[in-house]
């Protein structure tokens, strides 16, 4: 099975990117992407065969990761079909996903994907 991990939004910043999801939907004629909730990507999908102790694991980040502000820059999109809201990277983003990234390779031997890089 696979996994990734996310920032969920607060829910005025969810309904907000919802709605824009619908209308662009609407424009475009999609429907993919609005399997998903919105959400921050940190962690690409990966490989697992078990996933309680990854959960146990992003529990115990959830627990220790103070609250942060991010700020949407946009509009951007990337192949294949993919439009997303641009997010203005910050240190707290940052410090977060290299964070995970570590975590991972180091407790559960998951080696960082090409794509893990591009969001850093």
């Amino acid at each position: 099975m696979q996994i990734g991990f996310a920032i969920l939004l607060s829910d005025e910043a969810h309904n907000y990117s919802r709605r824009l999801e619908l209308e662009i939907s609407r424009l475009f004629n999609t429907r993919s992407g609005l399997k998903q909730s919105p959400h921050i990507t940190i962690k690409f999908p990966f490989e697992i065969n078990k996933l309680p102790p990854y959960e146990k694991y992003f529990s115990d980040l959830a627990k220790t990761t103070k609250p942060f502000v991010v700020e949407i820059d946009g509009i951007a999109y990337f192949e294949p079909h993919v439009i997303y809201l641009r997010v203005v990277e910050n240190q707290n983003l940052r410090d977060l996903r290299f964070r995970v990234i570590k975590d991972l390779e180091s407790q559960f031997g998951v080696k960082p994907g090409d794509w893990d890089f591009s969001i850093i």
